[in-house]
């Protein structure tokens, strides 16, 4: 049977042993809990990464909608004028916008917008330009008068008002252009963001 001294000797020893491990059981277990809340941090870092992805996926998606949308309206306005047979001045004039603010606001961001819509988008400036430049040639434009002036079909209108329905013509052109070169890329990102 042990007696009190080999007790007391084991005792001893083995406080002996584990005293001199204490500062390593600390390290370790410093170093499991900063293990954890970098992998913590990490994970907040990659979920706040995945969510701003996904915020601008959803931007980019809302931006090219609204794109979209502003050319089938311009299209469907022009295509109107279009088609009807000889149409007044006023008509072709009030199918034609003065600024298409979903361009602008797509012109604010051109790094969301890719480059083939926005030659399309230009495109279509350019027909407006064009149009508003015509308009300026036209006597008392803008004025009052001017308005009675334009219900009718005068001949003297005639060069005028076949610049003004090209321009349509090619606005319809670009407008489509523009929603078929966007229509891929909308379906894309909407798979994408489900």
């Amino acid at each position: 049977m042990p007696d009190a001294t080999t007790i007391a000797t084991v005792t001893h020893s083995t406080y002996e042993v584990l005293k001199d491990f204490q500062p390593f059981g600390a390290a370790l277990i410093a170093l499991g809990a900063a293990t954890l809340a970098y992998k913590s941090a990490m994970a907040k870092v990659e979920h706040d990464r995945e969510v701003r992805a996904s915020d601008r996926l959803e931007s980019r998606l809302v931006l090219l909608l609204q794109l979209s949308a502003a050319a089938q309206r311009l299209k469907d306005e022009v295509d109107l004028v279009a088609a009807v047979d000889n149409p007044t001045l006023g008509t072709i004039l009030l199918a034609i916008p003065d600024q298409i603010p979903e361009f602008e606001q797509a012109s604010a961001r051109l790094a969301m917008v890719p480059i083939v819509a926005i030659n399309q988008m230009e495109e279509i400036r350019s027909a407006l330009l064009r149009s508003f430049r015509v308009t300026k040639v036209i006597p008392g434009f803008g004025t009052l008068p001017f308005i009675d002036q334009i219900k009718g079909n005068d001949a003297a209108q005639q060069p005028i008002r076949n610049e003004l329905l090209e321009n349509c013509k090619y606005m319809s052109i670009c407008s489509e252009r523009l929603i078929n070169e966007l229509k891929p890329l909308i379906e894309k990102l909407r798979a994408t963001n489900r």
